[in-house]
């Protein structure tokens, strides 16, 4: 009887992981040391000339393959200057200046820096030098795609000349430095803070107009110290005296974000986790808030207390950036205490903006606490759920109010431009 064979299944004669170790191990200096040894006991054994003439040229070969790379290195020395603060997906510019000490040039270099806010494959660029004879400047760009205070670095330097059997890698010291990533910020248009009481405003300019801004509440002479781009001109022409326009602006309203770092509320991994999310959120308030005249301050509870007093203008969203920068869940008070704080520092007529996070580890938040009388609070209530599972909420992101507090839902992938401009 003939037996027929079967080839539906692929035939194995090795483990496909013994394999792999063995592939890992058969690199070109290992055949030759090989066939070096083998060359040596034949021509040991025969005692044949030109036996002993191959194996001292293969060990030749090997000899200069392993010290080459390593004179290579030698004499070589590298600084890196760069930006010492980005913001999140913008570019860091890094340059990096080569120099040779000796007086042979060096070939086939390869510089590898570690920049752990990169994404992707940058996050250990690797630039090729083929040819060093004394200096070298490099240049290239990464994104910072993660905010905080990251260390890059050391530069490594490798080389494998002329042969590529041996490969030798050099870690440079004094090459590591420390940049500071802000978070990113995005737009928002309106956020309810214009229902605040109004004032007169007389020869200064208004930082939120009642009704449109071309508005005119009333006219008065001229004083020292009025904003010339508020004369009347036509009036003052025809009086022939300086006129003044006098507008109805917003009161200037404290706005106190309260930063959520109890470890324990933080849920989600990376950049999408909920702290990464308020961390965005709280620098975007910040930003439209300073931009309208606003006083706006932070408080938190981590390790370090976080406390930045109100402050006004543009000027002040730096050191709001770098606070926000450094920030980290790292921290064991409760949050109802540290919403506590902030109700007392803010006072009867200021904003709170404060971070809702449910998930099954926490209770409920009792805003009771933030019940004194005359203050208003913005609640950014996160979708747990969806940062907890890594997927994107069923229920999409959006403004709502609830019992007259306006209340912005964010989940995981959500754009918060248009969930905070609906």
């Amino acid at each position: 009887m003939t037996q027929q064979l079967s080839f539906d299944q692929p035939i194995r004669f090795f483990n496909p992981a013994f394999m792999a170790r063995i592939r890992k191990h058969i690199k070109l200096r290992n055949i030759l040391l090989l066939f070096s040894f083998i060359l040596f006991l034949i021509a040991w054994n025969r005692g044949i000339a030109l036996l002993y003439g191959m194996f001292t040229l293969v060990v030749s070969i090997l000899i200069v393959g392993y010290i080459f790379p390593y004179l290579s290195l030698k004499g070589v020395s590298v600084s890196r200057k760069h930006p010492l603060q980005v913001t999140e997906g913008e570019p860091l510019m890094i340059t990096c200046h080569l120099r040779n000490a000796r007086q042979t040039k060096r070939c086939m270099l390869e510089l590898i820096d570690s920049i752990p806010c990169a994404n992707g494959d940058m996050k250990a660029p690797l630039c090729f030098i083929p040819r060093l004879k004394t200096e070298k400047v490099i240049k290239f760009e990464v994104v910072c795609d993660w905010r905080g205070v990251h260390t890059l670095g050391p530069l490594r330097l490798r080389s494998s000349y002329p042969l590529g059997i041996h490969r030798v890698e050099s870690m440079l010291p004094g090459t590591m430095s420390q940049v500071v990533v802000y978070p990113s910020v995005f737009p928002i248009d309106r956020m309810g803070f214009e229902d605040s009481s109004h004032a007169d405003v007389s020869g200064v300019e208004a930082a939120t107009f009642h009704g449109n801004s071309g508005e005119v509440m009333g006219l008065r002479e001229y004083r020292s110290g009025d904003c010339m781009r508020h004369i009347h001109w036509p009036v003052s022409a025809r009086q022939n005296e300086l006129i003044i326009k006098e507008y109805e602006t917003i009161n200037n309203t404290d706005i106190c974000i309260v930063l959520d770092l109890n470890r324990t509320d933080n849920v989600g991994q990376g950049k999408h986790s909920t702290l990464e999310y308020s961390v965005k959120i709280a620098a975007s308030i910040a930003q439209y808030g300073l931009t309208r005249g606003h006083r706006v301050s932070l408080v938190g509870h981590g390790v370090e207390p976080v406390y930045l007093p109100p402050g006004t203008g543009l000027h002040y969203l730096t050191n709001i950036l770098e606070i926000l920068a450094y920030v980290q869940a790292d921290g064991n008070i409760p949050y109802e205490q540290t919403m506590r704080d902030a109700a007392a520092r803010t006072g009867a007529s200021g904003i709170l903006v404060v971070f809702e996070n449910l998930h099954p580890g926490r209770k409920k938040m009792d805003h009771r606490l933030l019940n004194m009388p005359g203050t208003r609070r913005i609640i950014v209530e996160f979708d747990s759920q969806s940062f907890i599972t890594g997927e994107k909420a069923a229920t999409p992101g959006g403004r709502y109010e609830r019992n007259g507090i306006t209340v912005y839902r964010v989940g995981r992938d959500d754009d918060l431009v248009e969930v905070f401009n609906q």
